[in-house]
């Protein structure tokens, strides 16, 4: 019987840690939503990208990235890739490691060295995968990710 009892347990205590743990894996905390949009552009100028953002953000993205150069410095520079919505802009200053090598085309991955938005998304925190592969003529990429738009405050006294 006490064998029934601890096999009871065990199993009620893993159903309450999945059930407390669900909206966490959601992705709808405290004003988090999750990102999943996709970016396609086209080159319009030497190291200038621009097309659609769609999927749960929807805008427009425009890009100036130059392969060869080295990291951009956030607290000197202008955002490299910003995303304009209805609602804000996301602005972003990102760089990647990898290298065109010589082929067709070369894939990108993406480190966000620093996020801040406009409008809707103004006070924003936000962690962001950005990849995919381009080519000389274009760029197809994957936003993926989580844009908390509530602020952190301080508990009430």
């Amino acid at each position: 019987m006490s064998l029934n009892r601890i096999t009871a347990t065990i199993l009620t205590l893993a159903a309450l840690t999945f059930a407390l743990t669900l909206p966490a894996a959601a992705g709808d905390v405290r004003g988090c939503k999750s990102v999943d949009a996709d970016m396609s552009t086209a080159v319009v100028d030497t190291h200038v990208e621009v097309g659609p953002v769609e999927g749960m953000i929807l805008g427009v993205a425009y890009l100036t990235y130059d392969d060869a150069a080295p990291p951009i410095d956030p607290q000197w520079s202008r955002p490299n890739l910003v995303i304009t919505t209805k609602t804000g802009n996301l602005n972003l200053w990102v760089y990647s490691e990898s290298k065109p090598d010589g082929g067709d085309s070369w894939w990108r991955q993406f480190t966000v060295l620093r996020a801040e938005g406009t409008g809707r998304y103004a006070g924003a925190r936000m962690k962001l995968n950005i990849y995919g592969k381009c080519t000389e003529k274009n760029g197809a990429y994957e936003i993926e990710g989580v844009i908390c738009t509530l602020p952190l405050l301080p508990p009430k006294k």
